[in-house]
């Protein structure tokens, strides 16, 4: 065991008490040996927190409970207490495959210029039932910041993420101001001139539910623009922001006409594509 690079596994809880169970034991159950385990509840209004006192009597692995303080606040905290070489974020409602970490490290030890690695992601319900209908399997791919700025979408799903420990050393962990963890952490790491390797495995089921984060359009909107706005001495800021500001107009033009609103009225009108025109016309219906 001592020969193999610790791992640091962080959960930030909140409000999951139905699924993180699921997610500690994916994580206690690995095939690698070497890892720790760090929970932090973030002020859980539900049982969470007397389900994890008990449960990290019986487990092995580090729980501590906390004033709600926001994911990127929780993570940070939780980094400064982990020791790993390598450092692994799951959501308190996913689940990790048994072998993941495994293959990972292998991988990892043998590319040093890779910062971050993923894989691929099987999608399930509240249940824990796979959802019929799944994204395509992607195939190994590896990218650095030019490629990864022009299309996010290369990004490897954050619960498959493994990131190097010194990276996230350089970039000075999470910004508390950002609440959404992954694209931050994946521009800042290969703004520093690191790669990032997905690899076509699976490593992780994505739960899907009416609480999910990416169910916040306005929370997602604002969150990721300020991720770009960090990166706005680049080139193709304004070419990368104004094909954002497209997308998250057609979202919005389905699900929050006022936010939709808002975003139209950022849109350059040399932008106005079919989809921009159809969302308008979205707006303009009756249809709430």
């Amino acid at each position: 065991m001592d020969e193999l690079p610790l791992v640091s596994v962080i959960i930030a809880s909140y409000n999951h008490e139905k699924y993180i169970g699921d997610a500690i034991s994916s994580v206690l159950n690995q095939t690698y040996s070497n890892v720790e385990l760090i929970v932090i509840d973030d002020g859980s209004t539900d049982s969470s927190q007397n389900f994890l006192e008990n449960l990290s009597k019986d487990k092995s692995f580090v729980y501590l409970a906390q004033k709600n303080s926001g994911l990127t606040s929780t993570l940070n905290r939780a980094f400064e207490l982990s020791k790993g070489h390598y450092v692994a974020v799951l959501g308190s409602d996913d689940i990790m495959m048994l072998d993941r970490l495994e293959k990972q490290v292998a991988f990892m030890e043998e590319r040093p210029d890779i910062y971050v690695t993923g894989g691929n992601i099987l999608k399930i319900d509240g249940e824990g039932l796979l959802y019929p209908k799944q994204d395509s399997m992607q195939p190994y791919r590896e990218f650095g910041f030019a490629e990864l700025f022009k299309n996010s979408r290369n990004a490897p799903p954050a619960p498959t993420a493994l990131v190097r420990r010194s990276a996230i050393e350089k970039v000075g962990g999470w910004r508390a101001d950002i609440q959404l963890e992954d694209l931050y952490m994946w521009l800042s790491v290969t703004h520093l001139g690191g790669k990032i390797a997905v690899l076509n495995d699976v490593f992780a089921y994505y739960r899907i539910h009416p609480t999910n984060t990416t169910k916040k359009i306005r929370y997602m909107y604002e969150n990721i623009l300020k991720t770009y706005e960090l990166f706005s001495g680049e080139p193709n800021y304004h070419a990368v922001r104004t094909k954002f500001l497209v997308s998250m107009f057609v979202k919005a033009s389905k699900r929050d006409k006022a936010l939709a609103r808002e975003i139209l009225k950022l849109l350059p009108i040399r932008s106005w594509n079919s989809r921009v025109i159809k969302g308008m016309f979205r707006l303009l219906s009756f249809n709430k």
